[in-house]
């Protein structure tokens, strides 16, 4: 069973070697930074695991080197399934959400974890997440705490953290 997966600038380390294994429940991808290009993320096919309940996407501590722009393409073509239950993403650069997130697709979130994610300005909307429970947000750098205070009484106010409140939840180091 590989739960960890740590991507390599290296032959037989690359994101390529986790396409064909389909029957993953656990999936934690570390060094998202050697990725190469937008084709080797696609090709995961992430979205075609239909037994992926639990994922993490890790960037390694930004040496300048991350480009924004790459770090969102990556992203974006790293899309899950929709039957994701828990999703971590760390250390990501870019100030883009990834489109599968701001539009919902993986409605079905029960935990949702982002740390390190210093250049975001906005959470996405979470008012789509009707079954999410869990929110642990860290070293996010957003404007200012009314921004996000306001985002999570809307979302309280939608129903989509049960009796208004974040259960479990872990908010730290959110404002700069």
């Amino acid at each position: 069973m590989l739960e960890d997966y740590h991507v390599r600038q290296a032959k037989g380390y690359t994101v390529r070697a986790l396409k064909n294994l389909k029957s993953l429940c656990k999936l934690v991808i570390k060094g998202l930074e050697n990725v190469e290009n937008e084709e080797e993320a696609k090709n995961v096919k992430l979205e075609e695991k239909r037994h992926l309940g639990s994922l993490s996407l890790e960037w390694s501590e930004d040496d300048g080197t991350n480009s924004r722009e790459d770090c969102s393409i990556i992203l974006d073509n790293l899309e899950p399934n929709s039957i994701l239950k828990n999703l971590k993403i760390s250390g990501y650069v870019s100030a883009k959400i990834p489109y599968w997130i701001a539009k919902a697709s993986v409605k079905n979130l029960i935990s949702l974890d982002l740390r390190g994610c210093i250049n975001w300005k906005k959470l996405p909307s979470l008012a789509e997440f009707q079954l999410l429970k869990h929110l642990r947000l860290d070293n996010l750098q957003l404007p200012s705490e009314f921004l996000l205070l306001n985002q999570l009484r809307a979302t309280a106010a939608a129903g989509s953290m049960r009796d208004g409140n974040l259960q479990n939840s872990y908010c730290s180091s959110i404002f700069a």
